[in-house]
Parts: structure tokens; sequence; C-alpha cells
């Protein structure tokens, strides 16, 4: 599974009066999609390092559920040293 390339919003080219719109956009949804994905790949790690315990919700939920298999997700360098300590239940439900 390939990640979807990221935007560099520095070698854009647009006008002086959306300089700083166009920067405060970008740099908001840089900063969401950095959340969003340290959160999908902390899942991964997570489900990848448990998924022999089907009776766990996360698991379940990723391998059954979703349809996911975490073995054949790559995780990126940036997100390979991330702790999965607070990977619980509430904090990765739909919402």
């Amino acid at each position: 599974m390939r990640r979807q390339p990221r935007i560099d919003h520095t070698k854009l080219s647009y006008n002086f009066e959306q300089f700083r719109h166009y920067t405060n956009y970008f740099k908001e949804a840089k900063e969401r999609d950095d959340q969003e994905s340290q959160k999908f790949y902390k899942l991964v790690k997570y489900v990848k390092h448990n998924q022999a315990n089907m009776a766990d919700p996360l698991v379940r939920k990723f391998m059954i559920n979703d349809n996911l298999d975490p073995n054949l997700i790559d995780i990126p360098k940036e997100f390979q040293d991330l702790s999965t300590d607070d990977v619980t239940s509430p904090n990765y439900r739909r919402g």
C-alpha cells in the first residue's frame, strides 16, 4: 500500500495577496494530515504486534470489520519509532 504524495507548499507559486491565506491553509492541512497519519500508523504498529489476540477490539475491528491486513501496510521511516503505549479503544473510535 503506497502513501499519497505530500504537497510541499514552499514550491508552489501563487499571488502575493493570497500568500498568507494559502500558507495558513497548507500549514493547517499538513498538521491535520500528520496527526491522522501518526494515529493510523500507531494503530497499524499496535495491530501488527497484537494480531494473534483477536479478542482485542481494536485488532478485531482493524482486521475483520475494516478488512485490512497489517502485514501489507508498510510503516514509513518517520513513523517507525512511534510508541503504541497510548493506543486504547476510546482514542481510536470512529467519531
